[in-house]
């Protein structure tokens, strides 16, 4: 079997003998926060590559996770958005979006 050509930003970096497990791997580390939300990877079987794209301010759509027929999903609550600050540093307020006056 011929390796699989890995290439970040247009760039080869190298190669690897099982992409499936690859990608699904950086998918894993991707949503654990191990490496940037902005990271995009696809698999080309019919080309034997994949690409990775790192640019800033990439474009992700939203995506639940579904694993043994459960969301990854967690609900947020008031009780597990205590602690947590708006963009201002401000404590976070349910159902307060606007930014405080200066």
């Amino acid at each position: 079997m011929t390796k699989t050509k890995i290439y970040i930003n247009g760039e080869i970096i190298g190669t690897c003998d099982e992409p499936e497990n690859f990608v699904e791997e950086m998918r894993e580390k991707r949503r654990k926060g191990k490496v940037s939300h902005e990271m995009n990877i696809t698999y080309y079987p019919e080309n034997n590559e994949i690409h990775i794209f790192t640019d800033p301010g990439r474009a992700r759509r939203p995506l639940i996770v579904v694993k043994k027929r459960q969301t990854a999903l967690k609900r947020r609550t008031p009780e597990t958005s205590e602690g947590r600050r708006n963009r201002m540093g401000q404590p976070h307020k349910r159902g307060c979006n606007r930014i405080p006056r200066c």
